[in-house]
Formats: structure tokens, C-alpha cells, sequence
């Protein structure tokens, strides 16, 4: 586990199968927030997952809407849960599996 100054210590030269942002988009500006995403989907393993946990509510130093956050992030959502004060977002680097060949109709 690392935990890194972002966007300016991101990794550039690693892969990773799992990334977690969480309550961490607010303060950047559209153009950090965009390299950071970019940067997000270079350095993921071909079947990794992103997860994105940001507050709905107006904070102090808020610049970016939640639901900007994700939608930049350019991953194939897989969940997506909404309550009353948090967003999370599941996202893949692929989809996941067809299960139709493993249910059987009755």
C-alpha cells in the first residue's frame, strides 16, 4: 500500500490491479483531476479495478462535482451505490463475465 501526494507523486512506471480514490478529487482542478484519471487508467493490469468513494455534499474545498469525478475516470462501471451523503463507483478495466452459461433456465 502506498499513500502519495496526487497529482505530482503519482506512479508512472507500475501497474496495479486495484486503485482506490477516495475523498480525494475535491481540490483539483478539471485539468489535475483529467491527467490524474489518465494516469489512473495507464497504469492499470488488463483486469483491474478502480474504486471511487466521494461525499455529495458541498465541502470547503470542493471544486469538482462527484458525479464529474467519476465520469472522468473513463472505466467501464460495473456498480454504482448512492446514498445519502456518499457516491461509490465500482469501475473495470473490462467488463465483467457473461454468467449465462452457468444459470440454467428452469
Amino acid at each position: 500500500m502506498q499513500f502519495l501526494k496526487l497529482p505530482e507523486q503519482r506512479p508512472t512506471d507500475q501497474q496495479f490491479d486495484l486503485i482506490v480514490l477516495h475523498e480525494m478529487g475535491y481540490g483539483l482542478d478539471l485539468a489535475d483531476w483529467a491527467s490524474l484519471a489518465t494516469s489512473v487508467r495507464n497504469s492499470l493490469t488488463p483486469d483491474a479495478t478502480v474504486l471511487a468513494c466521494h461525499r455529495l455534499h458541498e465541502c470547503e474545498e470542493r471544486i469538482l462535482a462527484t458525479e464529474t469525478l467519476h465520469g472522468i475516470l473513463g472505466l467501464q462501471r460495473q456498480t454504482h451505490l448512492t446514498d445519502a451523503d456518499f457516491v461509490s463507483m465500482y469501475g473495470r478495466t473490462r467488463s465483467a463475465p457473461s454468467r449465462s452459461g452457468f444459470i440454467r433456465p428452469l
